[in-house]
This record gives structure tokens, C-alpha cells and sequence, in this order.
């Protein structure tokens, strides 16, 4: 013990800074453990995210692509449903005992299409003997009906070779005096060709063009089939005519641009394309098709656009000096144009079901996913209904406001109170986040009557370019993927037109020459302006 006061200072201040190590040591170790379990939940909660994203690409491969729910789905999105939604469970009952009647009656039916009565028809008679025809009684029988069955036939494509004979005519007696207005041999002028000094006709470069662009047959295949049929034409070649018409036809595309940003609404969407022979570029970079749709809500066209970037400054160019509705998806190259203040940007609705649907996917689904997904099949629900109905753009309008409105004000509270219990970096939490972002220019859908909820539309008009891509999986030259967009373009608006698409590029072929000549008629060839009568009628 200190003897002293000098002692008992000393004692006292050797015991502080004992106490002072001992809690910096406690200190550390508290730190330490705090530290170590921050790491724990940290690698805990990376885990669970690649957990969910290895669900979500296995689902991807594997799983079945349609976002429809089975009716065990359904059932179990049932049990999780809020007081809101379970308001609505009498009208899904309804539609799937419509969807179970509509099922059970097609399985009963089962009775099979006719078959067109515009195919040409070769009737063959299966008669009896003339001795049978007499009865036992020894009268003649007479025929009182007759049983019919039809089977279809196809005959393979046939190519034939039209020859184009000009006579000539010369004078036995005078020879003419050789002069121009009395020439010494006389022969009728050649016709207009499409693509001169080649075996092209616009009938074989339609088929050419409807077999790549509308059945997905790449170029080398069709030189495969060709050979079949006993005719050499070279990939080569076949895509030598195409490139030069698709450049010949840019004055019928810039009429389509003008059109499409004539209309009230354009919806866009883009895909990723590989392009060989870029100049300052590599073969394996990646390069772009864009899709546009627009012009007319009762006859829109389509327009492909290919470029070797995805950024803002595609869009920005092809709408500058536009005015109107803007749709798209949520992707960062169309906000600044949508921000322009003649623009109204309408992002989707069904990419932000698409998140949610995703998180269902996860292990052990996800419950408040499912309510999230139910409550936005009620907007859908209430689109559908409407649209059915004969109402002018007016009522409509005012009607979805009324319906749709509330909904969407409850799916944005219910966002903002989930937002607050769930971590952003889950499937869960990044589909709140995109939906709470995107909902505000979800809405301005409920504005114009020609909209709908999503960009599904543009989704469906650039799929038969993806279905093409995976055939022949690359564009040899920047050329070649114009012609692409060219021709994807010009197809897809005859089908819009419920034109079919190879009397469409045959008819367009033809008056090329003579609109050519003219520097007239480009918009007698729009879909719009052309009927499936007019394309098969001869004179044309």
C-alpha cells in the first residue's frame, strides 16, 4: 500500500491508465466483433443475391418464358392477396371459369378449319361401275348426293424462265435509208429491267427477300435451295441485289420517317446486332438495330434503323423535330430526349411486371412480389375491359382515369411502404426501385387513347429480326445491315397492313423502274395506301 501521498498519487495514476488500456483493449475487441459481424451479414446477404440471380438465369435457360400465371400460381398468389386485391377475387373466378369453359369446348369441338376457298381445287370422282348403278328391281339408280373429304396438296416451287423476244424488221427492197427517223432495221425498245444485265426478276428478288427477312433463311441456304431446283444463283449475288435495291428504296423510307413522326404516339425499342467489315471496328463489337413504330394509330408503320451505337444520339436524331407521345423502355438512352418539353415520355408498364415476376423466381418465391404483380394485372384488366367496348377516344380517356387511376395510386403507396422493409439489392428491392422511378411516366399513359400501358407493341415488331439473327447471325458489311433495316422495315409494315409480304416487295419491285423514271408515286406505295386486291390484280 502507498506509505505517502506522493505514492498514492503515483498508485492512482498507474491504476488509470490501467483501466484506460483495459477498455481501449475492450474497445478494440468490441470493434473488432462488430466488424467481423458487419462482414458476416455483408457476405451473407452477397450470398443471397447470387443466390437469387443464379434462380434467375436458371429460370431463364430452363423455365417456361411466359409471364401468364398457371392456376397454381394463381392460387397461391391468393393466399399472400391484401383486403384490395381479394375485392377482385370474384372477377378472377369468372375469368378462369371463362377460361375453363373456353378450353373444355375447344376439346369437344375438335373440329378442324376448312380449308381456304381461294386455294385452287382439282376434284377427283370416285364413281361405282355403270352395272352397279342398276338396281335389282332392274331401274337405274339415280344420284341423290354425294360425300365429300378434301386433302391438301402442295406442289414444290416450280421456276420458270421468261424470255423477252423483240423482233427485228428490215426492207428487201430499199434497205431503208438508214437515217434516224427512218432507221434501216427496226425492233420494239427493251423493256424497263430492275436490276439490268442480271437474270433478276422482281418475282425471284421478292422471293429472295421475303425468304431472308420474313422466314429467317439465310442467304447461303436459299443458294442451297436454288441448286436443288437446278439453278445456280450465288449468295453473292442475291445479296449484290440486295443492297442496291434497299439503297434504291430510300426515297420510300423517308417518306415512312415522315409519317411516323406525323402521328400522335411513336414507341421504340432496340437489340443488339454483330456487323463484319466495320470500318475502325472490330468483327466481334456489338452493334445495333432500332425499332420505330408510329404514324397512324389505325395503319402504323415500322421502321428499323440499324447504327453501330446504343446511345442517346440515335433517338435524339430521328425524333428532332418531332412532337408527341414517346414510348419506351426504361433504358437511359431515350430520358434526354424525353425530357425535351414537346415530348411526353411513356415508359412501361409491363417491364416494371417483369421485375416483380422475377422476383417470384427466386428461391421460395416471393409473396409481396405476387401481390405487387396482381395489383398491376388489375390495371390490366381494366385496360381490356374498356377496350372492348365501342367508346369514343373521349369517353374512353375520361373512363380509364377513373378506373385506372386509383390503381395506380395504390400500387405507388404500396412501393413507397415497401421501399422502406426491403433491401434495394435484392430481386425484390431493385423491382420496387424501378418501378417507384418509372411509375410517374408510367402514368401518362391514362392521357391519349392510342396508348397502351406497356411498349409491347415495339417488343413484337422487332422479334422477327431477333428470330432472323439467330439463323444467320451476322451482317457481313454495314452495307448489308441497312438493307437489313431496309427490308425488316418494308415487311413488317405489310404485315401491320395485313398485306402478305412477298406480293407487297413484288408489287414495290415493279413500279421501282417506272417511279424511278417519274420522280412520282412514292406514296402509292406506303402499305397504307395499297389492298391485297390491288396486289394480285395482273395490270398492276
Amino acid at each position: 500500500m502507498p506509505k505517502s501521498m506522493e505514492e498514492l498519487q503515483e498508485f492512482a495514476l498507474r491504476q488509470h491508465r490501467e483501466i484506460k488500456k483495459l477498455r481501449e483493449e475492450n474497445q478494440r475487441h468490441s470493434e473488432a466483433r462488430r466488424l467481423k459481424s458487419q462482414e458476416l451479414k455483408e457476405k451473407v446477404q452477397d450470398y443471397l443475391e447470387l443466390q437469387e440471380k443464379y434462380e434467375i438465369l436458371r429460370h431463364a435457360f430452363f423455365g417456361r418464358s411466359s409471364e401468364k400465371w398457371t392456376a397454381d400460381e394463381k392460387l397461391q398468389a391468393s393466399l399472400f392477396n391484401e383486403a384490395e386485391i381479394a375485392a377482385a377475387e370474384q372477377e378472377s373466378k369468372d375469368e378462369e371459369q371463362y377460361e375453363r369453359i373456353a378450353t373444355y369446348t375447344r376439346k369437344k369441338r375438335g373440329k378442324r378449319a376448312s380449308l381456304p376457298a381461294s386455294l385452287p381445287r382439282e376434284e377427283i370422282v370416285h364413281d361405282i361401275t355403270e352395272e352397279q348403278k342398276m338396281c335389282g328391281c332392274g331401274a337405274k339408280m339415280v344420284r341423290i348426293g354425294e360425300e365429300v373429304s378434301e386433302k391438301l396438296e402442295i406442289i414444290p416451287a416450280q421456276i420458270k424462265v421468261i424470255r423477252h423476244v423483240r423482233p427485228k424488221y428490215a426492207c428487201r427492197v430499199c434497205e431503208g435509208s438508214g437515217d434516224e427517223e427512218n432507221p434501216a432495221v427496226r425492233i420494239a425498245p427493251p423493256p424497263v429491267e430492275l436490276l439490268p444485265k442480271s437474270i433478276a426478276s422482281a418475282g425471284l428478288v421478292s422471293h429472295i427477300i421475303t425468304g431472308k427477312y420474313c422466314d429467317s433463311l439465310p442467304l447461303y441456304r436459299q443458294e442451297k435451295m436454288f441448286e436443288r431446283m437446278g439453278v445456280e444463283i450465288s449468295r453473292a449475288s442475291m445479296a449484290r441485289w440486295i443492297i442496291k435495291l434497299a439503297a434504291r428504296l430510300s426515297p420510300l423510307l423517308e417518306l415512312m420517317d415522315g409519317r411516323i413522326r406525323s402521328g400522335p404516339l411513336i414507341q421504340m425499342d432496340e437489340t443488339r446486332m454483330q456487323v463484319h467489315r466495320e470500318s475502325g471496328r472490330p468483327d466481334h463489337s456489338q452493334s445495333y438495330m432500332w425499332v420505330v413504330r408510329g404514324g397512324s394509330p389505325q395503319a402504323p408503320l415500322i421502321r428499323y434503323l440499324y447504327h453501330p451505337s446504343r446511345g442517346a444520339e440515335v433517338p435524339e436524331a430521328y425524333l428532332c423535330e418531332y412532337s408527341g407521345y414517346l414510348q419506351t423502355d426504361g433504358y437511359q438512352g431515350y430520358t434526354k430526349v424525353g425530357e425535351r418539353p414537346e415530348i411526353t415520355h411513356v415508359l412501361c408498364l409491363a417491364h416494371a411486371r417483369r421485375k416483380f415476376d422475377e422476383a417470384t423466381k427466386v428461391s421460395g418465391g416471393s409473396p409481396a412480389a405476387r401481390e405487387f404483380i396482381a395489383l398491376i394485372q388489375k390495371i390490366y384488366r381494366v385496360e381490356k375491359e374498356l377496350r372492348a367496348r365501342e367508346l369514343s377516344d373521349e369517353e374512353f380517356v375520361s373512363l380509364r382515369r377513373e378506373r385506372a387511376l386509383p390503381l395506380i395510386e395504390q400500387l405507388n403507396q404500396k412501393l413507397e411502404k415497401k421501399s422502406r422493409h426491403v433491401a434495394p439489392s435484392t430481386a425484390l428491392g431493385r423491382a420496387v426501385k424501378y418501378t417507384q422511378e418509372a411509375l410517374p411516366k408510367i402514368r401518362n399513359y391514362l392521357d391519349l387513347a392510342c396508348i397502351t400501358p406497356d411498349n409491347n407493341a415495339a417488343e413484337r415488331a422487332i422479334r422477327p429480326f431477333v428470330i432472323g439473327r439467330k439463323n444467320w447471325l451476322h451482317a457481313d458489311t454495314p452495307g448489308g445491315a441497312h438493307a437489313s433495316a431496309a427490308f425488316y422495315s418494308l415487311i413488317e409494315s405489310a404485315k401491320s397492313a395485313s398485306l402478305k409480304p412477298y406480293w407487297y416487295i413484288r408489287y414495290v419491285l415493279q413500279k421501282l423502274p417506272e417511279i424511278e423514271s417519274t420522280g412520282s408515286g412514292w406514296e402509292d406505295l406506303l402499305p397504307e395506301n395499297l389492298s391485297a386486291e390491288k396486289l394480285l390484280t395482273p395490270s398492276s
